[in-house]
């Protein structure tokens, strides 16, 4: 199975192909407007691969938490390419892409900003809790993990744990930590 995985939550783009049992990516680090670059990369990905968005029978989106802006995107995106080819989603959590899993009881977070981090707790390989936590009590928890640095095959394994649970989404939506600014102040009047 085929399949198309888009990562636009942080400040790496990711775009990867698992095609005819290989796995095919590209990234960009350090971008501020993935709309500029996103559907080039999955063209690329694609020619790289050998196949093109008809050969795909998947599409997997990240779909929280992390940036407002850049998780839209890639629903929006992954949602419209699977509706056009008929195709299954996954959703993804940024919080199972962190580090592997394992049967082991731990938690894993990313930094957010502002001394803030989303976090997971994980038991027996499966996310039971995610929200966002301060610095302060990040360092209290027990097997706090911070990973810096991007893994692809982390993602990759995400996707064939779900295709091979048969766990698809009907649609991917945003996995939002925190209400949008907008929403907090119009709350506050």
């Amino acid at each position: 199975m085929n399949y198309l995985v888009i990562d636009t939550t942080s400040q790496t783009l990711f775009v990867g192909v698992f095609a005819n049992g290989k796995r095919y990516y590209k990234l960009m680090p350090g971008l501020k407007f993935h709309n500029n670059y996103v559907m080039d990369l999955i063209d690329a990905v694609l020619k790289q691969s050998g196949t093109t968005i008809d050969d795909i029978s998947v599409i997997a989106a990240v779909t929280g938490p992390g940036s407002y802006t850049g998780i839209r995107l890639g629903v929006t995106i992954a949602n419209a390419i699977a509706f056009a080819q008929n195709a299954k989603r996954i959703d993804i959590s940024a919080l199972a892409c962190v580090t592997p899993l394992t049967s082991d009881k731990y938690s894993v977070g990313i930094f957010a900003r502002e001394g803030n981090y989303y976090y997971a707790d994980f038991e027996n390989g499966k996310m039971i809790i995610e929200g966002d936590i301060d610095e302060e009590d990040a360092l209290k928890k027990d097997c706090f993990i911070i990973k810096k640095e991007y893994d692809p095959d982390l993602i990759f394994e995400e996707c064939d744990r779900k295709i091979a649970r048969s766990e698809y989404a009907l649609q991917l939506y945003p996995k939002y930590l925190k209400r949008a600014q907008a929403e907090r102040l119009k709350d506050r009047k």
